[in-house]
């Protein structure tokens, strides 16, 4: 399940204010970028360019309608920037704030924060953060969202694309995914739209034309399991996510018409959008698809009277993150033997 908070194409949506929130800045440029994006949505991104005068001016989208995000546990957005936070002492350059009209951003009520990670210099890096700690006045009424420059060294060049709200639920999201990309792409003969269904042998049988999706096997892929991962910084603490579940998805689609041009047209069409290899954005994360051959049994039983394509999707599942940890080394202690410290002393 998703709810797309802001899709990052439209440069007029947000607006630069200097530290005091309320003046404009002429600091920060905000621009669309139809050469650098992340995802294929719309082939798209904002581009943000912050100058060294910048320190502490913030961004704001303010959203049309307040959004409710009660069920949703997670916020995903894409970032690219041309500086990173890894180095030693470089710090973040950008924080995330969320608020309502409620109770506004660095409000007393509002206290929520988190700093933005960037691990690679020029390259698209997703950004996940909870929200189980946004005040739930915030988090029931979603209106702003605001992105504070730093206040020592805020210069950086950075693009943002697609911010949306997520749970994840694997099945659901994958075949919800997959089913709108192919609804209604194809024309049959008669200028009749073929919907894309998802089959379910438990329901009736839909009317021809249409293009058929079947499940037909799911796998755990421990090759495909990560390791634990920061996130969640905020001040002094961060987060440990648990290492997310791989797993293997393979589904076959099928054309089924009464006249066998629209029935060709059909498998053309999924031949080109996915064949041999392409992605599927599911909850702003793109899934690479992999064609896979007939099986085996299949060719043995020789079984031509029904044509099916099929295509694996690999998929992750996250546990979710875990309570807030401290920094590793709040203070360190050294304890040297008496006789080593003499000799030390003498020297």
């Amino acid at each position: 399940m998703r709810v797309l908070l802001d899709s990052m194409n439209n440069p007029a949506a947000w607006s630069a204010f200097q530290s005091d929130g309320q003046a404009a800045s002429g600091e920060i440029a905000v621009a669309a970028d139809t050469a650098e994006y992340e995802l294929q949505d719309d082939r798209t991104s904002l581009r943000f360019t912050v100058s060294s005068a910048a320190r502490g001016h913030r961004i704001r989208r303010t959203l049309a309608a307040a959004q409710d995000l009660s069920a949703l546990p997670e916020l995903r957005f894409w970032i690219h920037a041309n500086r990173s936070t890894a180095a030693p002492r470089a710090g973040f350059f950008l924080q995330l704030g969320l608020g309502s009209a409620a109770v506004p951003v660095g409000s007393a009520g509002n206290t929520w924060a988190r700093s933005v990670p960037v691990t690679q210099v020029n390259s698209w890096e997703l950004i996940s953060v909870s929200l189980d700690d946004l005040p739930a006045a915030v988090r029931s009424a979603l209106t702003v969202i605001e992105f504070q420059c730093d206040p020592s060294s805020p210069e950086a060049i950075f693009n943002l694309d697609s911010i949306v709200a997520v749970r994840e639920e694997l099945m659901t999201d994958i075949e919800t995914a997959l089913a709108a990309a192919l609804h209604e792409k194809v024309l049959a003969p008669s200028d009749v739209k073929v919907p894309a269904v998802i089959h379910n042998p438990d329901g009736p049988a839909p009317a021809a034309p249409q293009i058929r999706i079947y499940l037909i096997e799911m796998r755990v892929d421990e090759s495909r399991n990560t390791q634990f991962t920061r996130r969640d910084f905020a001040g002094r603490g961060f987060r440990l996510e648990l290492p997310p579940t791989g797993y293997s998805l393979i589904y076959e689609l099928e054309g089924i018409a009464a006249e066998p041009q629209t029935r060709s047209r059909i498998f053309d069409f999924l031949l080109t959008t996915f064949a041999p290899r392409n992605t599927l954005e599911v909850n702003a994360v793109a899934l690479p698809v992999e064609w896979q051959p007939r099986r085996s049994w299949r060719v043995l039983m020789a079984l031509p009277e029904r044509f099916r394509l099929r295509f694996l999707i690999r998929a992750w599942r996250s546990p979710g993150a875990t309570a807030p940890v401290a920094l590793p080394f709040g203070q360190v202690n050294l304890t040297v033997d008496r006789q080593e410290a003499a000799i030390s002393q003498e020297a």
